[in-house]
């Protein structure tokens, strides 16, 4: 009898850790599952905040904003509204307008909005704010990206997930999921406690609590199992107790129940892991997919991305990069070398020097120089670039982006060398008009008329260049492209000659 109570008790204690290992794998692979999730949603918010801010940098606020913004919601559906702030922090465009009527409101005034603003501001970087209760009611997540126009703070890109979005892309169900409980939290910054955003109850299991924090954000996402697995093992014992007190003579009976249950056992582990395996192939495909988009946009963007570890000095690029650096994935080496042999050799200094005082002071930068591709080709890039450091404020990794801004560069070039030739030919046409002025004048009038006409005709002439100088101005603002600038050239240079010779 003895025996056999050993060995129910034995088996009990062995379900209870058979079922605490399944649980513990269980609550792993969720979390797992939702931190890739996770990813993907800060993903997708960072390609659309930074598509519109890139558009907003290089071209100002859009006119068709709403047709941008629906373009993002189509595209990704990750989050509820698109949002425009200036550099006053004041809410300029929202789409959809229809219940986000908060057009004029002030973030940065703003108690409970101002924290996660000033915080993306200062890290001059993109940031996940919230939860925050919204002004147009209920809650949500703020993805923004800070705009900065010559170095000078010009606002945000925004998008707003609400909590049902947010919970809808996790394929987390807060009210009928038996499993699990969740909870979303952020530290309030005035009192310094933490406060919870939905209704669940975590005071009787935080202990067991699994918190999910996100580097781009300042809140946590808690993930608790409510399954209670002692109850399954402790009346199992129960009854191995009483079965081995009421049938001690049935040993064999035992001996047979332990062998079933080793067989339901290795029969719920196979199942479980064909349950795992068809999850890692989901998740699989969901992150090629991930991957996929991310590479569309920064195809779209021409922004490609790069990771260095410090540790082991090896360096990746994102498929963008080749094609920015015209290099084959297959066969090209992607090492600190091979990049810096592509720089320009009279940036190739500036870069390391810039990339070495960035890491040193622990400060990201942001750097514009030439790339020579060989074959005489040459390639202008913006990089971006924020060092990550451990607890001991060692450098651990450098993750950077490089934007390919060739077609931007050459408009500004030739834009410029059409404006130097309109002033020179304006300064050449003025003086022959002052020489056949004064020609004439000498001619047809005495030296005190000349000099009288001369002088009236010279302010008027003066006047004359100085309105030709200010439509010059406000024509280039116009211009879209060089061969209209070309075309608007010649023929105010035409018309003024004519204008002459009348």
């Amino acid at each position: 009898m003895i025996i056999l109570i050993f060995i129910t008790q034995y088996i009990a204690y062995q379900k209870y850790l058979l079922n605490e290992n399944e649980q513990k794998k269980e609550i792993s692979n969720r979390v797992d599952l939702i931190k890739e999730k996770l990813q993907a949603l800060v993903m997708y918010s960072y390609s659309a905040t930074k598509t519109l801010a890139y558009i907003v940098e290089r071209n100002g606020i859009p006119a068709d904003f709403d047709a941008i913004a629906i373009e993002l919601l189509d595209r990704y559906k990750y989050f509820d509204v698109v949002e425009l702030v200036n550099g006053k922090g004041v809410i300029t465009h929202v789409y959809p307008l229809e219940d986000n009527e908060v057009i004029g409101f002030n973030i940065l005034t703003s108690a409970e909005a101002s924290s996660g603003a000033l915080t993306t501001i200062k890290r001059k970087d993109f940031f996940i704010a919230g939860p925050i209760n919204l002004k147009q009611g209920g809650v949500a997540i703020i993805s923004r990206q800070p705009i900065f126009i010559n170095e000078t703070f010009s606002g945000f890109s925004a998008v707003v997930t609400k909590l049902s979005t947010f919970f809808n892309d996790l394929n987390i169900d807060t009210s009928s999921d038996s499993n699990y409980m969740y909870q979303l939290s952020r530290v309030n910054e005035d009192t310094g406690e933490e406060e919870f955003f939905l209704e669940n109850d975590m005071t009787s299991f935080k202990s067991f609590a699994v918190p999910i924090e996100m580097s781009f954000g300042e809140w946590k996402l808690y993930v608790v199992p409510v399954q209670d697995t002692l109850n399954t093992a402790f009346w199992f014992g129960i009854f191995g107790c009483i079965i081995s007190i009421l049938f001690s003579w049935a040993v064999w009976f035992f001996a047979g129940q332990s062998q079933r249950f080793n067989t339901l056992m290795h029969t719920k582990l196979a199942k479980q892991e064909a349950q795992l395996k068809l999850m890692y192939d989901t998740t699989s495909r969901q992150i090629e997919k991930s991957e996929s988009n991310l590479n569309q946009a920064q195809q779209i963007a021409k922004l490609g991305s790069w990771e260095r570890d410090i540790k082991t000095n090896t360096l990746s690029w994102s498929r963008e990069m080749f094609r920015i650096f015209e290099k084959n994935p297959e066969t090209f080496e992607v090492t600190r070398e091979t990049f810096l042999d592509a720089v320009s050799p009279e940036n190739r200094d500036m870069v390391l020097k810039t990339y070495t005082e960035s890491v040193k002071n622990r400060t990201p930068y942001q750097l514009v120089y030439r790339l020579d591709l060989g074959d005489k080709k040459n390639k202008y890039v913006n990089e971006q670039c924020e060092t990550f450091y451990d607890k001991n404020q060692n450098p651990i990794k450098s993750f950077g982006t490089i934007q390919d801004i060739t077609e931007r560069f050459n408009n500004e070039k030739e834009l410029l060398v059409y404006k130097n030739d309109l002033e020179r030919l304006v300064e050449i046409r003025t003086e022959e008009l002052n020489d056949s002025k004064e020609a004439l004048l000498n001619l047809h009038g005495g030296p005190k008329f000349s000099i009288c006409c001369l002088r009236k005709r010279k302010s008027k002439s003066t006047i004359g260049r100085f309105n030709e100088v200010c439509i010059f101005s406000h024509h280039v603002t116009r211009v879209k492209n060089a061969h209209e600038f070309h075309y608007w050239l010649y023929r105010n240079t035409f018309k003024r000659i004519s204008r002459t010779l009348k």
